[in-house]
């Protein structure tokens, strides 16, 4: 099931977008600084980018479309990671949660993960729920995470080759890759939340149509 793009979808791509751009960028500006390459970029940049509306068709729908294929790029090596260290953890209270409505409301459906009922549930009957914003702020933060750790190693890596003082680039190699921990960890707290929103409000809407069913007889 196909859900509608919110606002908090496109905040996400934009936002993803800009700093992988600003990550480019820079690091382009770095490699590049002082040789006619960086002077011919500069040109570029003041030509292209002179206008309000240049800068609105075309350097902002780049960062949507740089935003988009890198949430779906994070999702994939974040679940890679995970899945190789064994990372992914869930708390007792979601596993109790999963379980209750797997075996009270979903007896004939064990192919089906409860979640994935529960979110289907609440976006079809469009519940009014903090799921979005919780969804948004975990692929937000999740992106951010790895495109921080992709800066980090490719500073650790490729500075030091180029560059004798290998100490300065390792040392912000690290504590870029430190801040992407840190994102990571955030964004796992938006996790437990979002799948504590669709169970809960999952259970709720079911209490709710029963007690309204009943009202009505």
């Amino acid at each position: 099931m196909f859900r509608k793009i919110s606002l908090w979808d496109l905040f996400v791509s934009f936002g993803l977008g800009l700093l992988t751009l600003i990550s480019l960028f820079t690091h382009f500006l770095i490699v590049n600084y002082n040789t006619p390459t960086y002077n011919h970029l500069l040109v570029i940049i003041e030509k292209t980018f002179n206008s309000t509306l240049s800068i609105l068709f075309f350097l902002i729908p780049i960062i949507f479309v740089i935003g988009f294929i890198m949430d779906a790029i994070s999702n994939k090596l974040i679940k890679l990671v995970e899945n190789i260290f064994k990372l992914k953890e869930e708390s007792k209270e979601i596993k109790a949660l999963a379980n209750l409505i797997k075996n009270k409301y979903m007896p004939n459906y064990e192919e089906i993960k409860s979640y994935d009922w529960c979110k289907n549930y609440i976006l079809q009957n469009e519940l009014e729920t903090p799921f979005m914003a919780f969804l948004s702020k975990f692929g937000f933060y999740r992106g951010a995470a790895c495109i921080l750790f992709i800066n980090g190693i490719f500073t650790i890596i490729y500075y030091p080759i180029i560059n004798s003082q290998y100490l300065i680039p390792i040392f912000i190699g690290v504590v870029i890759s430190i801040s992407g921990y840190i994102l990571l960890q955030r964004s796992k707290e938006f996790y437990k939340h979002m799948d504590k929103c669709v169970y809960i409000n999952y259970l709720i809407s079911i209490k709710n149509t029963k007690l309204n069913s009943r009202s009505l007889k």
